[in-house]
């Protein structure tokens, strides 16, 4: 019984991320798992339940390997600069969790796209894990550039800082074939972190310098 459960899941997750949530039905569902139809009904009750058990693992998941906030010291005790190196080591984590941690394909997909189109179950990834991480950045951003956290430019300067790390993962392949490798080697990643550092360098003096004209 437990193995048709986690059979359920585990297929759910990857049709769920391929396809979303209204692209996948109950009997293809059943037929791809190998169990009878009456099977979503019993373990989970409705195909809504089902998602939001997929999703609901998938923060589990995430919250096993997402970069721990418990070493990163508190934005208003730290100086500009040292808000900064905080900001970049935190956007190196999130590259190497979102890269290279182990997260599967198939719950990277499924969040991602709750990302671009999100249910009503994004509220359970949104609150446990990202809102959590964009308050920390802005807080680090705010600091390093001398705005307030909570300001909408921070908001919008903290969101760009993301938005260039989650690109490695979500067009992971075009750079991939491009660069006509397999995977993010050792040089790669460097490379990678090294543009991604310069990256966020250059977006908080602009800041600045916009502040004092």
């Amino acid at each position: 019984m437990k193995d048709t459960k986690e059979r359920l899941l585990t297929i759910a997750t990857r049709l769920f991320a391929v396809c979303g949530y209204e692209g996948v039905s109950t009997r293809e569902l059943a037929r791809r798992a190998g169990v009878n139809l009456s099977a979503i009904t019993y373990y989970f009750g409705s195909k809504r339940e089902l998602y939001n058990a997929v999703i609901a693992r998938a923060g589990e998941e995430i919250g096993k390997t997402f970069p721990s906030f418990g070493n990163l010291a508190d934005a208003e005790a730290l100086t500009p600069a040292e808000a900064g190196r905080e900001l970049k080591a935190l956007l190196g984590r999130l590259f190497i969790f979102l890269c290279e941690s182990g997260l599967s394909d198939d719950m990277a997909g499924l969040v991602l796209r709750e990302l671009m189109h999100p249910t009503e179950a994004y509220g359970r990834i949104y609150a446990g894990v990202f809102e959590p991480v964009h308050k920390k950045l802005c807080a680090l951003a705010g600091k390093a550039a001398d705005l307030p956290a909570d300001s909408p430019e921070t908001l919008i300067l903290a969101h760009t800082l993301l938005g260039q790390v989650f690109i490695f993962r979500l067009h992971r392949e075009i750079l991939l074939r491009r660069l006509e490798i397999g995977g993010y080697d050792e040089k790669t990643r460097s490379e990678i972190l090294k543009i991604v550092y310069r990256n966020c360098d250059a977006v908080l003096n602009a800041a600045k310098e916009a502040r004092d004209a």
